[in-house]
């Protein structure tokens, strides 16, 4: 249906916005949006005004009034919400009350007075969402740090009248020109990252892979063989291929050895090593063996009864980390861990972090949170960092090209989940130019500054906009391995490829566009085929 403004038949009807019923006889706007159910949404007037502005000033404009009461004044706050929604950060507007502070100050700002809002991550609950934080004018010259912000609010302000905008740019100016010569700004320059903690127990895979070559151990060999695999910046070295045709000969029978050793304990190799495999519960313990730095943890659908563990995820999960043998954990891999936002701020910033180098995590709260743990400087020694998203149902990108925490952080893997766009940002971000290796599922932007970047792997999305992304892009003088999958390309994009990058570059996993093949009869998906319904 269309949008209308109709006099609502009964009193079964409920507003979207906020949720009373719309009684008999009164005016109701109806979107053309359908509901769960197909039905249409019926607003209260006022509530469309605000949610939906556009729709409603449309639909107001072609009543033209029709008996509504009010009608003046929905147009007004109608057309007050559009252009509250065209505002660019920072912008300026009147204090519509009296409740709102000044973040820099932290005194309220009085009702009908000038205010400019930024952007600032706001925490409701257990969501987090970006939203307007207020500033006094004369404030927000020292927040901002940017003594032209007169000029770009003059722009960004179409709540205010020309008049208005004119005396809040005059009051910006005055502001500062009246601080002195040299102040220091009081917004903090992004620090430089911190040189990675050296390790008390660096050589601890080696010390074991030495006592084990020692007594004929072929478990010894794997550890040292993927010790130096990992310190291989890609597999374009001319040691890597032996190295690894030599390690995947052995794992069979060391893994029958740790089998031997561990008995019914689940486990599965990581670098030569048993990463032992554990289910979120309460009674969950790690082993205290010197071999044990790797571990699994796995949440589930279920991961606890609730009769016998009340306490929560968070409690069971700050337990496992607090026990002493924790601290000899170097690898850890969640999955299925469900988090609320408390608990995982909470693993965030936690002390005993602070030992991890390789973390895989899949997260069940959205993008949000992957910008929360990409600003976390708790994991100082994190090296490698492998991260999905469950449920990215929040597409807000905003935030991840500025992202520099993770001081050590020099791997980076972005499973599904993480759109194409949030890859794109963080690609352009201060952390995103220490990394040596990028795996993503995302595309690859031309002005990224990757000075560093050694091995790169772009699945799923890659198109010839990221082979020209590539060649376009000047600070990849360091790249030496390159792996793209996930679409076709012609032989045109790969030669331009390879002659960008010379012959050390390795285009492994490009598929050379050709016709494609009739299905043979009786294959499965001639079969498929068959089966699908007709029109």
């Amino acid at each position: 249906m269309a949008d209308v403004i109709e006099l609502a038949p009964t009193s079964r009807s409920r507003c979207r916005e906020c949720r009373k019923e719309i009684e008999e006889g009164d005016f109701r706007f109806g979107s053309e949006t359908s509901g769960y159910y197909g039905d249409s949404d019926s607003y209260h007037l006022r509530c469309a005004a605000r949610r939906l502005p556009e729709q409603m000033l449309a639909t107001l404009k072609s009543v033209r009034k029709a008996g509504i009461d009010d009608y003046d004044a929905l147009v007004t706050i109608c057309s007050t919400s559009v252009k509250k929604q065209q505002s660019q950060y920072p912008y300026g507007e009147r204090a519509p009350t009296g409740r709102a502070r000044c973040i820099q100050c932290k005194e309220p700002i009085a009702k009908d007075a000038f205010r400019i809002a930024v952007e600032s991550e706001i925490v409701t609950g257990a969501f987090t969402r970006m939203g307007a934080a207020y500033l006094h004018p004369s404030c927000a010259v020292t927040h901002l740090d940017d003594p032209n912000v007169g000029r770009l609010l003059m722009g960004n302000s179409p709540l205010l009248s020309t008049k208005d905008r004119a005396a809040l740019a005059a009051e910006c100016d005055a502001a500062a020109s009246s601080r002195a010569p040299g102040t220091v700004s009081t917004k903090k320059a992004p620090a430089e990252p911190a040189a990675p903690k050296p390790r008390q127990d660096q050589g601890v895979e080696l010390v074991l892979a030495d006592e084990l070559m020692e007594r004929g151990d072929v478990r010894g060999e794997v550890i040292m063989l993927e010790s130096q695999l990992a310190s291989m910046s890609s597999p374009a070295d001319p040691r890597y291929a032996a190295a690894r045709a030599r390690a995947d000969e052995l794992l069979p029978q060391a893994s029958r050895l740790w089998r031997k050793q561990l008995g019914k304990q689940p486990f599965a190799l990581e670098r030569g090593l048993p990463a032992i495999e554990l289910k979120l519960s309460p009674k969950m313990q790690l082993p205290s063996e010197p071999w044990a730095i790797a571990v699994r943890v796995k949440g589930g659908a279920r991961p606890y009864m609730r009769a016998k563990n009340p306490q929560g995820v968070e409690q069971v999960f700050a337990a496992f980390i607090q026990q002493p043998a924790f601290a000899r954990v170097r690898r850890l891999t969640l999955s299925g861990v469900p988090f609320t936002w408390e608990g995982f701020r909470g693993f965030c910033s936690c002390d005993e972090v602070r030992s991890l180098e390789a973390l895989d995590v899949q997260l069940n709260l959205g993008v949000r949170a992957l910008l929360m743990l990409l600003g976390s400087t708790r994991f100082e020694r994190l090296t490698e960092l492998t991260v999905g998203t469950q449920f990215s149902i929040d597409p807000d990108a905003r935030g991840f090209e500025a992202v520099a925490g993770l001081p050590s952080l020099r791997r980076l893997t972005l499973k599904l989940g993480v759109t194409a766009e949030v890859a794109e940002r963080l690609l352009r971000s201060p952390l995103a130019q220490r990394l040596e290796m990028i795996s993503t599922h995302g595309g690859f932007v031309e002005g990224a500054s990757l000075p560093k970047l050694r091995h790169l792997v772009v699945n799923g999305f890659a198109s010839k906009n990221t082979i020209a992304g590539l060649v376009k892009n000047r600070s990849l003088g360091a790249l030496e391995y390159v792996s793209l999958g996930g679409a076709s390309f012609d032989g045109e994009a790969v030669a331009a490829l390879r002659s960008r990058f010379g012959a050390h570059v390795r285009a492994d996993g490009v598929e050379i566009a050709t016709k494609a093949t009739p299905k043979k009869k009786g294959s499965v998906a001639y079969k498929r085929r068959l089966r699908r319904p007709s029109g």
